[in-house]
């Protein structure tokens, strides 16, 4: 392994405490004058879009890869100890008693796949379930789920306005069952 070179590796942590780990290699990293040889810690989070007891949409953050922080750094002597030492660190990821690194692409995917928001709403609709909007411009018009986009948390309806049907798209938090 060339010396001095910025490399990825996976910290396997104590699962709920990725946060803390992260913080904690950084002040220890810090303190112990090694800060230089690290780069990045990057925690997978995924931004998600749900529904509060309200109903309401919030946006909160998830830990898709739940025990695992990715730190880029120069393994050394100095820093291969500091980071398995650290509370919280169970180990690195990797075969064998050496710390296997990971490509930048890799590492890359990872990110890429995390940065888009991704919702968990749980629909409880289904297409031709007759509707009521409970909210909105439209509150107690009443109409037919067409079609349901998971990803998004909207719907399309056709809704009764004035004798005819209307297509429109709305909100899952702005609907109920009839």
């Amino acid at each position: 392994m060339e010396e001095n070179k910025y490399r990825w590796y996976i910290i396997y942590t104590t699962s709920g405490y990725e946060d803390s780990v992260a913080e904690l290699l950084k002040v220890r990293a810090q303190n112990a004058g090694l800060w230089e040889f690290f780069e990045e810690i990057y925690i997978p989070k995924q931004k998600k879009v749900t529904l509060n007891k309200k109903g309401e949409k919030v946006e909160v953050y998830e830990k898709p890869i739940k025990g695992y922080i990715l730190v880029k750094m120069v393994l050394n002597d100095h820093t291969w100890p500091l980071v398995r030492d650290t509370q919280g660190v169970v180990n690195f990821v990797g075969t064998g008693k050496k710390p296997i690194p990971i490509s930048e692409k890799e590492v890359q995917k990872i990110k890429d796949s995390l940065s888009e928001t991704q919702s968990s709403y749980k629909i409880n609709f289904s297409e031709g379930d007759l509707v009521q909007v409970i909210s909105g411009d439209l509150k107690d018009s009443k109409g037919k789920i067409v079609s349901i986009n998971h990803d998004n948390g909207k719907v399309q309806l056709l809704l009764f306005i004035l004798g005819r049907e209307v297509p429109v798209e709305l909100d899952v938090t702005q609907i109920a069952k009839l």
